[in-house]
C-alpha cells in the first residue's frame, strides 16, 4: 500500500506531486499560448533524472525488467548466431527477427485493451511465464542437438506473440508507479533495463556460444523470465483507467483516431516507424558488421552487443537533462541526425573499438529518440487510452522493424555491409527532413506535468 501511495495521484503524497505538477504544467501552458516553445525548458539537474528511484516500486519494476531483458539478450545473441552459422545468410537473420516481431502486430492490439481495462501486472507475469516455457524448449532441444533453423522460428514466433503483452503493459508501468511529475525521469531510467539487458546477456551470451555453443545460453536464460515474474507479482496492481462499458472491440479504434485526429502524434509515428526500420535495425546489423567488416565471431558479437548496451545505459541517464536543457522536439531532431551520421560511419571501420564506440553512439541516441517519443505520447494521449496509443506505436514501430533488418540483410550480401550501412544512414537523414517539412512544430514539442493538463502541441 505504501508504494500506491508514494505513486498514484490520489493519496497524500502522490497529491503533493501532483499539486506541483499542476502549477509547473500551468505555467508551461501559459507560456505557449504566449508563443514560447511547447513546455518550457527547465534547468537540466542529476537529480531530476534520477527522481523516479525514490519510488520504491519502481526500482522493484527496474530490478524485474533488467533481469527480464538479461535473458532476453541471452536468447537472442544465442540463436541469432546459430542461425547465421547455419546457413550463412545474413538475410536469414533478419527472418528470425520478423519471425520474433511478426506476431507482436496481433497481440497488441488485446494487449493494449488489456492493460487499460485491467492495469500492466497482469499481462507482464503473463508474458514472463509463457516465455520461461519457450526459452526452456529451446535450451532443451539445444542440448539434444535438434534446434534446427525451423525450430528456432517456430519458438520465435511463440516468443514474438506473447511480447505483446510486456511491451505495452511494462512502459505503461513504469509511468503508473510514480508521481505524474517523475513520468520523464521513469521512461528514461527504464532504458537502463535494456543497456544492462545487453551488456549481461550479449557478453555472457556470446562468451557461451563461442565457449559451449548455444545451449548453456539457452538454458541460463530460461530462468530469468521466472526471476523477473516474482518480482513483479511485488508492483501494485494498478487498476485499469478505462471505464466505459462498451465492447473492447470499440476500444482499439477510439485510440486510433486519436491519433490520426492530433498532427504531433502522426508526425511522432511516422518518424518513428522510418527510425524503426532504417535505424533500430542495427540490432540485426551487429551480426552482419561482426562477420564481414571486423570478420569475427561469436565473441565479438557478444563485445558488441555489450557496447551497445552501454550507449542505451548512457542515453538512459542523458534522457532527462538533455531534454530539458535543449526541449523534448529538438531532442528528437538531434538524436535522430548524430544517430544517422554514427550508423554511416560504422560502414568506414573495421576496427572493433572504433566500431563498439560507434555502435553505442548509435544505442544511445535512438534510445534516446524512442523513449522521449514514448514519453511525448504519454503526455498528449488522453490518460484512459494511454495503454492502446503505446501498443499502436509497439505495433507499428516493432511491426516495421523487422523490414528493416531484411532489407539491410539482403544488401549486405548483394553489395556489402559498407554500402547498406551508407544507404541506410543518408535514408534516415530523409526521413527526418521530411518530417519536419510536413510537421513544422515537431522541434518545439514539449511533455505536460501531469495527467489532464494540456501541452502547446495540442493548443495549436
Amino acid at each position: 500500500m505504501s508504494d500506491v501511495t508514494a505513486a498514484e495521484p490520489l493519496p497524500s503524497d502522490g497529491a503533493a506531486a501532483a499539486s506541483a505538477a499542476t502549477t509547473a504544467a500551468a505555467a508551461a501552458t501559459a507560456a505557449g499560448a504566449a508563443g514560447s516553445p511547447t513546455t518550457a525548458r527547465q534547468r537540466p539537474s542529476i537529480r531530476s533524472s534520477l527522481g523516479a528511484l525514490g519510488v520504491p516500486a519502481y526500482r522493484r519494476y527496474l530490478v524485474g525488467t533488467t533481469a527480464n531483458n538479461i535473458t532476453v539478450w541471452l536468447f537472442q545473441t544465442a540463436l541469432s548466431w546459430t542461425i547465421l552459422t547455419e546457413t550463412g545468410s545474413a538475410a536469414a537473420v533478419g527472418f528470425l527477427f520478423l519471425a520474433w516481431t511478426l506476431p507482436t502486430l496481433f497481440t497488441m492490439v488485446p494487449a493494449g485493451i488489456f492493460v487499460d481495462r485491467l492495469g500492466p501486472r497482469r499481462g507482464m507475469v503473463i508474458s514472463q511465464v509463457v516465455s520461461t516455457a519457450a526459452f526452456g524448449a529451446c535450451a532443451v532441444l539445444a542440448i539434444a542437438d535438434q534446434l534446427t533453423v525451423t525450430v528456432a522460428i517456430v519458438i520465435a514466433l511463440i516468443v514474438g506473440a506473447i511480447d505483446g503483452f510486456w511491451s505495452a503493459p511494462s512502459l505503461v508501468m513504469a509511468g503508473r508507479v510514480v508521481p505524474p511529475a517523475l513520468l520523464p525521469s521513469a521512461l528514461g531510467l527504464s532504458s537502463i533495463t535494456f543497456g544492462c539487458g545487453r551488456i549481461v546477456g550479449g557478453l555472457l551470451g556470446g562468451a557461451l556460444v563461442a565457449a559451449a555453443g548455444p545451449a548453456p545460453a539457452l538454458t541460463v536464460a530460461a530462468f530469468g523470465p521466472l526471476i523477473a515474474a516474482a518480482v513483479t507479482l511485488t508492483l501494485p496492481n494498478v487498476p485499469g483507467l478505462e471505464t466505459s462499458r462498451r465492447g473492447t472491440l470499440r476500444d482499439f479504434p477510439d485510440a486510433l483516431a486519436w491519433m490520426v485526429r492530433v498532427p504531433a502524434a502522426r508526425a511522432l509515428f511516422g518518424l518513428g516507424l522510418g527510425v524503426a526500420t532504417f535505424g533500430y535495425c542495427y540490432i540485426t546489423v551487429l551480426t552482419i558488421v561482426t562477420r564481414d567488416l571486423l570478420e569475427s565471431g561469436a565473441a565479438d558479437l557478444g563485445v558488441m552487443t555489450a557496447a551497445t548496451g552501454i550507449g542505451i545505459v548512457a542515453g538512459a541517464f542523458a534522457m532527462e537533462p538533455v531534454g530539458r536543457l535543449l526541449g523534448r522536439g529538438r531532442t528528437i531532431v538531434v538524436t535522430v541526425l548524430i544517430g544517422a551520421l554514427a550508423f554511416t560511419t560504422v560502414g568506414l571501420s573495421s576496427s572493433l573499438p572504433v566500431s563498439m564506440l560507434l555502435v553505442g553512439i548509435v544505442s544511445c541516441v535512438l534510445i534516446m529518440f524512442r523513449t522521449t517519443t514514448i514519453a511525448l505520447l504519454q503526455s498528449l494521449a488522453p490518460p484512459r487510452m494511454r495503454g492502446r496509443v503505446l501498443s499502436i506505436f509497439e505495433i507499428g514501430f516493432w511491426g516495421i522493424f523487422p523490414i528493416g533488418g531484411i532489407l539491410a540483410g539482403v544488401l549486405a550480401d548483394r553489395f556489402g555491409a559498407a554500402t547498406m550501412l551508407y544507404i541506410f544512414g543518408g535514408t534516415l537523414v530523409a526521413i527526418l527532413v521530411v518530417t519536419v517539412i510536413l510537421y513544422r512544430p515537431l522541434p518545439s514539442l514539449g511533455i505536460a506535468l501531469e495527467d489532464g493538463a494540456p501541452t502547446t502541441a495540442e493548443a495549436t
